[in-house]
């Protein structure tokens, strides 16, 4: 078997913070104004964590690279779940979670000031010992991850704060992907809204996400941000919600395991069949799933 190890390597460029400043995103009322002013498109609404790809003919080192630099990647559970999922489809890389291997992940958190996660989302269904076992490492890591306090309200720096989240409504309700994305489902979260300081709408703060199947089948996750589509809900929009920080992830319903849907591909819904690649390989279409939603505000 190869073994893949991370040795040290030359000092990174610190990347600038990829996320807007948080004066820059806060909207206390969801108001017209705001909208003429600084309008949501429809690609801004999509949730940028979900259905990306990567490439599994890299090597573990330059995925561990590639991870860190890319755009497309916006937190530091998105950063794992890359990990997971090429140590998943590449079964027979005996990858080790080396000290030189945590202190780069470490290096790459400071550098884009991504917040830390809790255990409980990176609970993965492993697919080999090598995989259990590096996570496991990656769990005894105070600067990764973060068990203590309430969610997000640890103060300091962006870097000792964890992502912030959201609770569907409905916390009985129990989807498959396949039903989720055939039936056009629509998904009501939630949320405390720190940035709202006294807020005087009926109902609780939340949002609500859809799934939107393009002309050619191709299927997305969009955050709802229109006034119509609250009329008749029981939560309530507001404008400092933004699709590019959120984290959208599934867990088993005994909220067991975690299963990471950023790095599968893109779904695509075909005579009324969902096709996604791969992704059959390393998740169950029918298994009941409650979706979570993380937020770095």
């Amino acid at each position: 078997e190869d073994e893949v190890e991370i040795a040290p390597s030359a000092p990174r460029t610190p990347l600038p913070d990829p996320r807007p400043s948080l004066t820059s995103a806060i909207s206390i009322e969801h108001s017209e104004e705001l909208r003429s002013k600084d309008p949501i498109t429809s690609l801004q609404r999509v949730i940028p964590n979900i259905f990306q790809t990567l490439n599994f003919d890299q090597t573990f080192p330059e995925l561990i690279e590639w991870l860190g630099n890319s755009r497309t990647v916006c937190n530091l559970l998105m950063y794992l779940e890359g990990l997971w999922t090429w140590i998943a489809v590449n079964k027979d890389k005996k990858v080790k979670c080396s000290a030189a291997v945590i202190e780069k992940m470490k290096k790459i958190k400071e550098e884009r000031r991504w917040r830390t996660v809790r255990s409980v989302y990176i609970n993965f269904r492993h697919t080999t010992i090598y995989s259990e076992q590096f996570f496991e490492v990656v769990k005894s890591v105070g600067e990764l991850v973060s068990d203590h306090g309430n969610h997000g309200n640890q103060g300091g720096n962006h870097g000792n704060q964890e992502l912030e989240y959201a609770v569907m409504v409905d916390k009985t309700r129990y989807l498959t992907l396949r039903s989720l994305f055939l039936e056009q489902g629509r998904l009501v979260f939630h949320y405390q809204n720190k940035a709202v300081d006294q807020c005087g709408k009926p109902g609780k703060c939340g949002f609500a996400l859809t799934v939107i199947t393009s002309g050619d089948g191709y299927i997305s996750l969009q955050l709802c941000v229109d006034t119509q589509d609250y009329q008749d809900s029981i939560v309530h929009f507001h404008d400092n919600i933004r699709a590019e920080n959120m984290h959208f992830m599934a867990r088993d319903k005994s909220h067991k395991h975690s299963f990471p849907l950023s790095w599968l591909g893109r779904p695509r819904l075909v005579d009324n069949a969902v096709f996604w690649g791969s992704c059959r390989k390393l998740l169950n279409f029918t298994d009941e799933l409650v979706f979570d939603v993380l937020l770095s505000l």
